[in-house]
């Protein structure tokens, strides 16, 4: 049977290197089966119709910034130059590194804000953090699929019970690109890691049965809306599916848990299926 949780967003200031959990999650993530966590990422991957674009015409100089057009908000950065330090496009996205005045790098693929050097931590500590601590007996196995940008897997390797991660990404070269620009791009150097540049689906479908400990799902949003308004199906869209959910399970191990990001348009709260 299924029960579904619904509770408020824990916030963390101070998580990092801090091997910390919050009393509400010790006793909603206390469980022996199938844990499935939404993670809600609360900036660029909460709402929909999400465009970054440079302005130079607001005070203070150049930014970039992103506009949510169902509350008509507006979010912006201040940039240091209209020219990138890096954009190409690869066989799957455009890719765009930036220099921001207060925030470190901006990676950004498709006109969408991914991270930024220095709130970064804010996102991605969470999606490690609480499946990692909550195994029950020190998670060995890890598999994460997308996140190609690597922080995830970064915040993986802190843990000394980790020995092996597979890495499953789509894009190569954004890969490449965080690796060359990005501070933590050095962990794909751990001899723990095994780089797959495929497809999430069906590196899972192939893989075995209960072999994983901890499956993290960082990957884009299933679908985007063009400048219309119609929906765009996009190649993440696989890895939300029905059949590729059931595979997860398949491939995790006793009291195993899976973590992933997910948007709910708008919606600031994490939902957890226990199965």
């Amino acid at each position: 049977k299924t029960r579904q949780i619904q509770i408020q967003t824990v916030i963390c200031d101070k998580m990092r290197r801090q091997k910390v959990v919050f009393p509400v999650c010790q006793e909603i993530l206390k469980s022996n089966m199938f844990v499935l966590l939404l993670v809600l990422a609360l900036i660029q991957n909460s709402f929909p119709h999400v465009r970054a674009n440079t302005d130079e015409s607001r005070p203070g100089g150049l930014s970039i910034g992103e506009k949510i057009s169902e509350i008509g908000f507006y979010q912006s950065i201040d940039i240091q130059s209209a020219d990138p330090i890096y954009k190409s496009r690869s066989d799957y996205q455009d890719i765009t590194v930036l220099e921001s005045k207060h925030y470190g790098k901006i990676l950004v693929l498709d006109g969408v804000l991914q991270l930024t050097e220095v709130d970064a931590a804010s996102y991605n500590e969470m999606m490690v953090h609480i499946p990692m601590m909550d195994h029950i007996s020190g998670a060995k196995n890890v598999l994460v699929i997308g996140g190609g940008d690597g922080y995830v897997l970064s915040e993986v390797l802190k843990y000394d019970s980790v020995e092996r991660v597979d890495h499953v990404d789509l894009d190569s070269e954004v890969i490449e690109v965080c690796k060359k620009y990005f501070s933590w791009g050095r962990a794909w150097d751990d001899k723990r890691v095994s780089l797959h540049v495929s497809d999430g689906a069906a590196f899972v479908k192939d893989s075995p049965d209960g072999f994983y400990d901890v499956v993290i799902q960082d990957s884009s949003d299933p679908f985007t809306w063009n400048d219309e308004g119609e929906i765009v199906p996009l190649p993440s869209g696989s890895l939300y599916t029905k059949e590729h959910i059931t595979h997860i399970k398949r491939i995790l191990s006793v009291n195993g848990v899976f973590n992933f990001q997910v948007r709910l348009s708008c919606r600031f709260y994490f939902i957890v299926f226990l199965l």
